[in-house]
């Protein structure tokens, strides 16, 4: 099975040092560029931070974005008139300005959706893999735990993208994920998870009062999940803690 991983330590490393190397670069051309001889005109200027900051999103779509948003500052502070300044006054400066940015975010938009792409392409090759070995479990007695495994993994793969965490209070800077009423789904048989996430609060006895945590991973946006599927991940989480918690007392 393949896992999705978090941003290397290149990739953060890339997010720490894309906008200070945007900032250093526009100082660095604009040295000896007022002195009355100008060495190095603004679109000149601005192509050669375009190449960090495409080099940058090529990297990671949100250094990205913030060495983009950064480049066309800076560049506005050291390369238009009046120097040292973010006032522009001519327009044709606002448009490198402008371009420089774009660009940047455009290719940083690329990037995130080559991401996402790649990561459900893995999944779903993760989720007939699971299959066929749910179904090479199933002709023979096999371990409930192995065929349970299985079987979540070949129905509810997009929780793959999921990150988890139990909070002792309900976090109040996320929506609720309602339970169904009666214990069904209801008509609508999806559950679009933020990209900022969503709680669910789990009521079995020992588990009362907390609240299940679900994020998509670094990079998916919105995820559009089987409901179904997340609240019997819900249910076993609430079963695991109601019968931990006594063990453990």
């Amino acid at each position: 099975m393949h896992t999705y991983r978090f941003r290397t330590r290149f990739e953060l490393a890339v997010n720490l040092l894309g906008p200070p190397a945007a900032i250093a670069l526009a100082w660095l051309l604009s040295i000896g560029n007022h002195d009355g001889d100008q060495w190095l005109t603004l679109a000149n200027a601005a192509l050669a931070m375009a190449v960090l900051t495409v080099s940058v999103a090529l990297v990671d779509w949100l250094a990205g974005i913030t060495t983009s948003v950064t480049a066309a500052l800076a560049l506005n502070y050291f390369h238009t008139e009046p120097f040292h300044t973010l006032r522009v006054t001519d327009d044709r400066d606002v448009v490198s300005i402008v371009l420089l940015g774009a660009l940047g975010i455009a290719v940083s938009a690329v990037t995130a959706y080559r991401i996402r792409r790649d990561v459900q392409q893995i999944r779903a090759g993760d989720a007939v893999a699971a299959a066929e070995h749910l179904a090479a479990s199933l002709d023979n007695d096999s371990a409930a735990p192995v065929v349970w495994t299985s079987a979540i993994t070949a129905t509810a793969t997009d929780l793959g993208l999921v990150l988890a965490r139990v909070e002792q209070s309900a976090p109040p800077q996320l929506p609720s994920i309602a339970r169904p009423a009666g214990g069904r789904s209801g008509d609508d048989p999806t559950l679009i998870l933020p990209q900022y996430g969503a709680a669910f609060k789990l009521e079995r006895r020992h588990a009362q009062g907390r609240w299940l945590v679900l994020t998509p991973r670094d990079g998916m946006g919105p995820l559009t999940l089987d409901r179904r599927a997340v609240m019997l991940f819900a249910a076993t989480v609430e079963l695991a803690l109601d019968v931990a918690d006594p063990i453990a007392a």
